[in-house]
C-alpha cells in the first residue's frame, strides 16, 4: 500500500474513534485499526457481542482474564474494506444496544 493509503486509513481510524466517542462509548484512544469499546461488565460485552452478531457485525468481547474485571470491552477490528457506512451501522447498533432496543 502506498504511503497516502496509508494516510487515509489512519484518518479513517481517527473519524471510527470520534464517531463512537460523539456517540458516548469509550474507546481507548488508538491508531491502530484495533478499536476497543469499553462496557465495564462481562455479561454485557457478551450479550452486545451476540446482538451485533444478529446484525452481520463481528466484534468480539474481551473479558477477565484477559482484561482486568470491570473492564470487559468489544474488540472492533477495521480494516480497509470498511467504510463509513460500515462504522455508521456498527454506532447505531451499538447505540440500539445500550438504550435497550436489544430485545
Amino acid at each position: 500500500t502506498s504511503a497516502h493509503e496509508r494516510a487515509c486509513f489512519r484518518k479513517f481510524i481517527a473519524a471510527a474513534h470520534e464517531r463512537l466517542s460523539l456517540a458516548g462509548f469509550d474507546t481507548a484512544p488508538s491508531d491502530t485499526q484495533i478499536i476497543p469499546v469499553r462496557l465495564g461488565d462481562d455479561r454485557a460485552a457478551l450479550d452486545c457481542e451476540a446482538f451485533l452478531r444478529t446484525r452481520g457485525i463481528l466484534a468480539v468481547a474481551i473479558r477477565a482474564p484477559t482484561v482486568p474485571d470491570g473492564t470487559a470491552r468489544l474488540r472492533i477490528s477495521l480494516t480497509t474494506l470498511h467504510t463509513s457506512e460500515h462504522v455508521d451501522r456498527l454506532v447505531d447498533a451499538l447505540v440500539a444496544y445500550r438504550d435497550g432496543r436489544a430485545a
